[in-house]
């Protein structure tokens, strides 16, 4: 991916209680970037990357890169509206 960060990375960081670095990564595997592509756009190793991630699972309590997005996602959505995201899957898986 290219260009300018569509989710700050910054904001990530702190809300998550990340370190900026982290959530530079945090971020763009949350735009949909892969563990080369975060790599490349960071400057660094794909293995860096992948240590990045495995400290930001652990701060989190998360245990793969699907828990971790979601977590990055559910920043963005307006507080209170979670709710109403899960009750629409629910009415889509029933119908």
């Amino acid at each position: 991916m290219t260009g300018e960060p569509r989710i700050a990375p910054l904001f990530v960081a702190q809300r998550l209680g990340l370190t900026p670095s982290e959530g530079q990564v945090a971020a763009l595997l949350a735009e949909g970037c892969s563990v080369k592509e975060i790599a490349a756009a960071t400057g660094r190793k794909a293995t860096t990357v992948r240590w990045f991630l495995k400290t930001i699972n652990r701060k989190l309590d998360t245990h793969s890169q699907t828990q971790l997005v979601r977590a990055v996602l559910l920043l963005l959505v307006p507080h209170g509206n979670e709710r109403g995201i899960r009750a629409r899957r629910r009415r889509r898986r029933e119908v």
